[in-house]
């Protein structure tokens, strides 16, 4: 059978974007558990809601982030914003192949820089 490259490149989007997604929601599951949120399904079918607060944190899946200073990264997949420290965890998941790890990572962190 023939493949077009194009329809290949679509598949495989399609496919990053959902084991992007999967890993994501696992994330926001461990940080519902660890902050007392309920988390009566397991973290393979977890649904993150776009707010969950409490009097600890605020955590955001999501959301747009509004800066003082232009930032070009400004939606990533999940803030935490905790109340007592008034500090905001900004966690920007990606699922690169195993031999561009450390390259996603150096652009994910430059891409929050100020």
């Amino acid at each position: 059978a023939v493949v077009s490259t194009q329809s290949t490149g679509k598949l495989a989007n399609s496919e990053y974007k959902l084991r992007h997604d999967r890993v994501a929601a696992a994330l926001h599951w461990g940080l519902c558990k660890d902050y007392g949120f309920g988390t009566t399904t397991p973290w393979y079918s977890h649904y993150a809601e776009k707010v969950l607060e409490n009097d600890r944190v605020k955590i955001l899946w999501d959301f747009i982030v509004q800066c003082d200073n232009r930032v070009e990264a400004c939606k990533p997949e999940i803030v935490v914003l905790n109340k007592c420290t008034r500090e905001a965890l900004i966690i920007d998941v990606a699922v690169p192949r195993d031999r561009s790890v450390s390259d996603r990572e150096l652009e994910k962190i430059q891409k929050y820089q100020e």
